[in-house]
C-alpha cells in the first residue's frame, strides 16, 4: 500500500474509494471495517454509525503483509454476528 503506481499513493487511493463507497450506502444500512496487513483487525464492528466508520478509514496506515483471507474471514465472522433483521431484506449471506 505504500507503493506510489497510483497517485497519491495506493493508500489513499483505497481510501478515497472506501469514502466514496461509505457515502453510496443507503441510511441504516450496517457497515464495518476490517484492516489487514500481517494480521487482520475488525476495526469497526457492524453499523450504522457512517462517522466512526469514516474516522476509522481516515486513519489506516499501512503496514507490512497482506492477510488477505484472514480479512475475508473475520469480515464473514462480523457479518455472521448480525440478527436476521439486520442485514439486506433479512437475507444472510452464503456461509464458507
Amino acid at each position: 500500500m505504500v507503493a506510489n503506481d497510483v497517485t497519491p499513493s495506493r493508500l489513499a487511493a483505497a481510501q478515497q474509494a472506501a469514502r466514496g463507497f461509505v457515502g453510496a450506502l443507503p441510511p441504516g444500512v450496517q457497515l464495518g471495517l476490517v484492516s489487514f496487513a500481517s494480521t487482520a483487525n475488525v476495526l469497526v464492528p457492524p453499523t450504522s454509525d457512517r462517522t466512526t466508520v469514516l474516522a476509522a478509514i481516515n486513519g489506516l496506515r499501512a503496514g507490512g503483509g497482506t492477510a488477505t483471507g484472514d480479512a475475508i474471514f473475520l469480515s464473514l465472522d462480523a457479518v455472521n454476528t448480525l440478527p436476521p433483521a439486520l442485514t439486506a431484506s433479512g437475507l444472510r449471506p452464503p456461509s464458507c
